[in-house]
């Protein structure tokens, strides 16, 4: 009879552990900042098999071999938002900025209406014909839902060189011309809540979370508009099936406080294998507060821009403040004697560099960007 009573004990504390929701109160605002690391050898990370029975994920061994800081700002602050996407409620950074998402704050979901794709100093506002669901609440075990999103982008022909003959020589349709193409990106995701249970990563307590298993698939359409003495219309383009990957698994591994997954594992398109691992490897901030200033990690540069001359002030004394290139080139490395530190980057080629503040007694690395500037003196 007891092993009977602890039997139904056990259940009944499984199904209690099962009712972890994620809420809407745990959506992003202005201020939040992302304190992220990523795990370049993935050794340490495996995926269980989904299981309605709790699960124990120990992860406490994943190393930094990266690190980036992105804070969420208000939408009415950002040009791009406000010329592009006026709906947006806040500007999400992803991928240390290289892809910029616009989000519009619902009860139930953050939804992107517009991304910015910058490379190598170009900025690319891309719209979105149907919206693309970054987070959605409330979701528990079990929880699952689909959603098509559509990423347009409508560019005259001149604008890459050549590229109005190659068109031009596969529309289809005699005594037009080609004046603008469109490419189509449709993203279909499904997501579903497989499995929960308690996780534990470094320099973090152990929390209850859900895993989300969240596949991508894509799809593309190239379409040019024709222009002719009736009017202009849309002419679908046949490429065939194009050899790019088209299908991608992501798991989230998220609890009922922070507003972003503590953990995130992606996989490489058709193997399925885990290619990257991210996790947070500081306590995330509060609703709208950035708490990092009472830490190591409140870091100011000053000024930056900067013709050369600056200052480094850290909160707490440093182990090493490192510079490098975007490159990953060491331009200069320091063990500073105090929470200020100056330094001239004058003899160095303009561009933004970036700035390691590392503290071994506590395992923080912060970087920050320092964008150097030359003043024409003619």
């Amino acid at each position: 009879m007891k092993k009977l009573l602890v039997f139904f004990l056990l259940l009944h504390y499984a199904s209690l552990w099962a009712q972890i929701t994620i809420s809407s109160t745990t959506f992003a605002a202005p201020g939040d900042v992302y304190q992220v690391a990523q795990d370049l050898d993935i050794t340490p990370f495996t995926v269980t098999e989904p299981s309605s029975t709790a699960q124990t994920w120990d992860y406490s061994t994943l190393s930094a071999d990266a690190t980036r800081e992105e804070t969420i700002i208000d939408a009415s602050t950002d040009p791009v938002a406000t010329e592009n996407f006026p709906s947006a409620d806040i500007v999400s950074p992803y991928v240390s900025g290289t892809l910029t998402f616009y989000a519009q704050i619902n009860t139930n979901s953050i939804e992107a209406v517009g991304s910015n794709l910058n490379l190598l100093g170009f900025s690319l506002p891309l719209a979105l014909i149907q919206p693309y669901i970054l987070r959605q609440a409330p979701i528990t075990y079990n929880s699952s839902d689909n959603n098509t999103a559509s990423f347009g982008l409508d560019l005259p022909v001149s604008a890459i060189p050549g590229l109005d003959t190659t068109l031009q020589n596969l529309n289809p349709i005699p005594f037009t011309t080609v004046d603008s193409f469109r490419v189509l990106l449709n993203i279909n995701t499904n997501y579903v809540v497989d499995a929960f249970g308690k996780l534990t990563l470094p320099n973090m307590p152990t929390a209850d979370v859900l895993r989300i298993k969240r596949t991508d698939a894509l799809g593309y359409t190239v379409a040019v508009h024709v222009a002719s003495f009736i009017g202009g219309f849309w002419v679908d383009l046949p490429l065939g099936d194009l050899p790019i990957p088209t299908e991608t698994v992501t798991y989230e591994f998220r609890d009922a406080i922070h507003h972003d997954a503590l953990l995130t594992a992606s996989t490489i398109p058709v193997t399925g294998a885990v290619s990257t691992v991210s996790y947070r490897y500081v306590e995330a901030p509060a609703i709208g507060i950035n708490p990092v200033s009472t830490q190591l990690n409140q870091v100011n540069i000053a000024p930056n821009p900067t013709t050369g001359l600056c200052q480094i002030q850290t909160q707490t004394l440093a182990n090493t403040i490192r510079v490098t290139s975007l490159a990953g080139k060491t331009i200069m490395e320091f063990t500073p004697q105090s929470t200020n530190l100056k330094i001239d980057l004058s003899g160095h080629p303009k561009g933004i560099y970036l700035v390691e503040v590392i503290n071994t007694n506590n395992n923080k690395i912060v970087v920050e960007k320092i964008v150097l500037i030359k003043i024409d003196k003619t």
